[in-house]
């Protein structure tokens, strides 16, 4: 249940998620989701967690979208192996600064949430190679290496195009604006990021 409400960020085709223990309900999130409205600008999504105790909670995200330059692999009948797809979530003004510091401290997602906590205040997808337990990702042949660098610069250039849109959205809010930026990473997978 802890993760719940981090599992429809990037997740293509389901909007909605129960868990429950002998059939009683723990807890549901789902998600809709507002294409953008202007070139570039992000695509909004509305979570909506529901407690045991029926109490719900609506979160507001700002998802942004870019792709890689690098083509991926192609496999032996001429499909690419990965998708150049990346994106980034930004919480919206209704996310608390304790939640983006906890529970909705960055992670980098592989579609679902890996263990890998990027110290960002947002959270990153791109298809990368998983690792086999999908908790990390698999950087052991250099391919995968290589496509990984590609897809984290593009996440780095995705947020830089972002910030103009963010500047006006947070503009009666520049403090959250300002707690948005990646200004540090805990982990040198995110530094293309940072560095962009």
């Amino acid at each position: 249940p802890d993760e719940t409400q981090r599992l429809l960020l990037f997740l293509r085709r389901v909007d909605r998620i129960a868990i429950f223990d002998r059939q009683r309900l723990v807890a549901e999130v789902s998600r809709k989701t507002s294409p953008s409205k202007s070139p570039g600008g992000p695509g909004h999504l509305h979570m909506t967690l529901r407690s045991a105790t029926g109490a719900k909670r609506t979160q507001s995200w700002l998802r942004f979208t870019g792709k890689t330059e690098r083509e991926p692999m192609r496999t032996p009948d001429g499909r690419p192996e990965k998708d150049q797809t990346v994106q980034v979530a930004v919480p919206d003004t209704d996310i608390t600064d304790q939640e983006i510091a906890g529970v909705f401290a960055g992670r980098l997602y592989n579609y679902l949430p890996t263990e890998i906590r990027t110290g960002l205040p947002f959270q990153i997808n791109g298809d990368f190679y998983p690792s086999t337990d999908r908790k990390s990702i698999d950087n052991d042949r250099y391919h995968h290496q290589l496509w990984h660098s590609a897809v984290l610069e593009a996440i780095g250039d995705c947020f830089v195009q972002a910030i103009p849109y963010l500047l006006e959205r947070f503009r009666e809010h520049p403090e959250q604006f300002y707690r948005r930026l990646p200004i540090t990473a805990s982990t040198a997978l995110a530094e293309p990021i940072v560095e962009a």
